[in-house]
Order: structure tokens, then C-alpha cells, then sequence
């Protein structure tokens, strides 16, 4: 176990055991295993993850139906291909920072190329470049959930065993822990939002604070993510056999037909998510403006 200096002991709580895991196994950084360095992370991500999904409902108000169902569509077709065959590669190679990292800078670039065509008045440009970044938002919003689910198992686990407490109970705890602030950040984002329009901000200036908020929370990872229980060093590891992990799926799924029973679940989830973020959204801010959106979009 390694010990931390005396930089790292001053975020600790009092009474807390406290080190940093160590990486036996190259696959990923150190972490951090306080409570208080997850809750942490759990509301930066919390707040970077509300930033982009809230700019993605304005999609079809700031560029049109036809523009915004093919950027969403492209999202989410290189969301799902990344995920498949990308996103586990990535972060085994680059390590759990810098795979969040990615994910959250193509969130960001997406929320700023929405900025950027009404700047640049819309036309085959303006077009391109919203294309382009809805493209690299999905294979980072990939490689983001993917690092996400990584950093929970591990930061979990070496929590459990430091408090000498059941791995279960740690699970329990901290899944709860980010689900509760995850969903909690994002409506606090969606309302600052929906408050910011109805007090009389344009979209485009509500979309350039987005911008800049998750611009500002990414900033926080680089310049100390321990404080967030991640290391600031990528960690090589050979490259995944992504078509023996795909084998591995089928045969579980042949072995197990009761895995199919939980296809109905991502699968409704995917379709509802793409329609009320392009048809509802849109279909709303018609109706009863851009601030009734976001409302909508909190409810939801």
C-alpha cells in the first residue's frame, strides 16, 4: 500500500483511513478511497454530464429538425459502435483520467459547436462542424461511461477494504452516493437553465454558459484529480481482443436465456432518450418556449 504525502492527507477526513491503492497490474491509475473523494467526483461529473445533456435538448431549437435528428442520430450511432468496440480499449490504454477526460471534452465541443452555428449563421460549414462533433461526443461519451464504471470498481473496492467493510456494502454505498448527486446535479442544471431563460437570457447565451461551466468542471479534473480520488499518470496495457470479449456476450447469452429478458431495458431507455431529446424537446419549446424545455427536460 502506498502511503500519501502530506499534500494528499490534507483532503482527507479526520478519523478516515486513508492511502492510494496501488496499481499492481498496469490496467489503471491509483485511487483515492475516502467517501468524501468520491462524492466529490460523483458532483463534477454530475454537473459536466448536466451540461452537455441540457445543451443537447436545445439541438432541434438552435439548428433545425433536420439538422438536429441527423447530429443526435450520429451521436448516438457512434455512442453505440465506440461502446462495442472502442470505449474498453481506450481506457485500458490511456487509464480512467484521461479516458474521462475525453469523454468530457467531447461533450463540451458538442455543446460549443451548437454555439457555433448560430454564429456562424447555419450553411454546409456550419453543418459540418456539428456533424463532426456529435460524432466525437459519442465515442467520448463511450469511453466516458466506460471509465466511469471503472473508477466506481475499483474506488469501491479499495474503499471496502480499507474500512474493513463488506465489498457489498461499499458497492451499495457508493452506487447510491452517485445516483442520488448524478441525477441531483443534472436537475440543478436543467433548472438554472429553465430560471435563465424565463428571466429573460437568450438560448444562445444560456448555451454559452453550458460552455463554460463544463469547460470549468473539466478544468478541475486536470489540475487536481486527486482531489477526486484519480491519478494524474495513463497507465499502458496491451490492447483488449475486442472480438473475444463480443464471443464471450454471445455465449453467455446462449448459455443464460434469461440475459435476453434485460434487453427491453437499455433498449427502451435508448429509444426514449433519442426521442424526447429530438421530437419532445423540440416538439415543447414549439409550444411553450425555450424555458419549458428544460423544465420538461427535468421532469422527464
Amino acid at each position: 500500500m502506498m502511503e500519501p504525502g502530506p499534500f494528499q492527507q490534507s483532503f482527507y477526513p479526520d478519523g478516515e483511513h486513508q492511502y492510494l491503492l496501488p496499481d499492481d497490474d498496469g490496467a489503471l491509475p491509483a485511487y483515492a478511497t475516502t467517501r468524501r473523494t468520491w462524492i466529490m467526483f460523483c458532483v463534477t461529473f454530475g454537473v459536466l454530464h448536466g451540461c452537455a445533456v441540457t445543451s443537447m435538448v436545445y439541438a432541434s431549437s438552435l439548428q433545425g429538425k433536420d439538422l438536429s435528428s441527423a447530429s443526435l442520430g450520429a451521436f448516438f450511432a457512434a455512442y453505440t459502435t465506440a461502446a462495442l468496440f472502442v470505449a474498453t480499449d481506450v481506457v485500458r490504454r490511456v487509464g480512467v483520467l484521461y479516458a474521462l477526460l475525453t469523454g468530457f471534452c467531447g461533450y463540451v465541443l458538442l455543446a460549443a459547436s451548437y454555439l457555433s452555428y448560430e454564429i456562424l449563421g447555419g450553411g454546409a460549414v456550419a453543418d459540418a462542424v456539428v456533424l463532426l462533433a456529435s460524432v466525437g461526443a459519442g465515442v467520448g461519451g463511450a469511453t466516458l461511461w466506460v471509465g466511469q464504471t471503472q473508477h466506481y470498481a475499483q474506488a469501491s473496492a479499495a474503499h471496502a477494504d480499507v474500512q474493513q467493510i463488506p465489498a457489498k456494502e461499499a458497492s451499495a454505498d457508493f452506487a447510491t452516493l452517485f445516483a442520488v448527486i448524478y441525477v441531483a446535479m443534472e436537475a440543478c442544471v436543467k433548472v438554472a437553465t429553465a430560471v435563465a431563460l424565463g428571466l429573460g437570457a437568450t438560448l444562445e447565451g444560456a448555451t454559452a454558459g453550458l460552455v463554460g461551466v463544463g469547460a470549468c468542471a473539466t478544468a478541475f479534473f486536470v489540475h487536481d484529480p486527486l482531489e477526486l480520488g484519480l491519478a494524474r499518470g495513463a497507465r499502458g496495457k496491451p490492447s483488449s481482443d475486442v472480438g473475444k470479449s463480443l464471443r464471450a456476450v454471445a455465449l453467455a447469452h446462449v448459455a443464460d436465456p434469461r440475459l435476453w429478458l434485460l434487453a427491453p431495458l437499455p433498449l427502451g431507455f435508448g429509444f426514449s432518450s433519442a426521442l424526447f431529446t429530438d421530437w419532445v424537446d423540440g416538439l415543447v419549446d414549439e409550444k411553450r418556449g425555450a424555458a419549458a424545455v428544460a423544465v420538461c427536460s427535468t421532469v422527464t
